[in-house]
């Protein structure tokens, strides 16, 4: 290809990209114009907030309480880096000890073991003599 073709192929492409940017700007006018009205300036999120609850005579709410967030799971006591460094170590002279083990928790390899189980395995690795 000499540089006129490659200036002309190169010509057509930027067109190309020319036109899908028109196109794409066309729908995003088409969809503010379509959308309603809320007082936001064009682009950001507005919340809403839900209804207050009814109150009944007795200034009670009618509505149920709400449920109480889910507490977060326990942060593992023994991290990843912890992990990986003493079964790195014990992996040198033991590995299928050590792989056998990190499938005994339900996964392929290290970095699949489930967080939740860290501890356990740390000291399943550790006893391995």
């Amino acid at each position: 290809m000499n540089d006129k073709e490659l200036i002309r192929w190169f010509a057509v492409g930027l067109r190309g990209l020319g036109d899908m940017f028109v196109e794409t700007a066309k729908l995003i006018e088409n969809q503010l114009s379509t959308a309603p009205e809320q007082g936001a300036a064009p682009g950001t999120v507005q919340e809403t907030q839900p209804p207050a609850p009814e109150t009944g005579p007795s200034g009670e709410t009618s509505a149920e309480p709400a449920p109480e967030p889910e507490p977060e799971p326990p942060k593992p006591s023994v991290s990843f880096e912890q992990l990986k460094a003493v079964s790195a170590a014990k992996s040198r002279k033991h590995t299928d000890q050590v792989r056998a083990l990190v499938k005994k928790y339900g996964a392929n390899k290290l970095s699949e073991v489930d967080p939740t189980n860290y501890e356990a395995l740390l000291a399943d690795v550790e006893a391995i003599e």
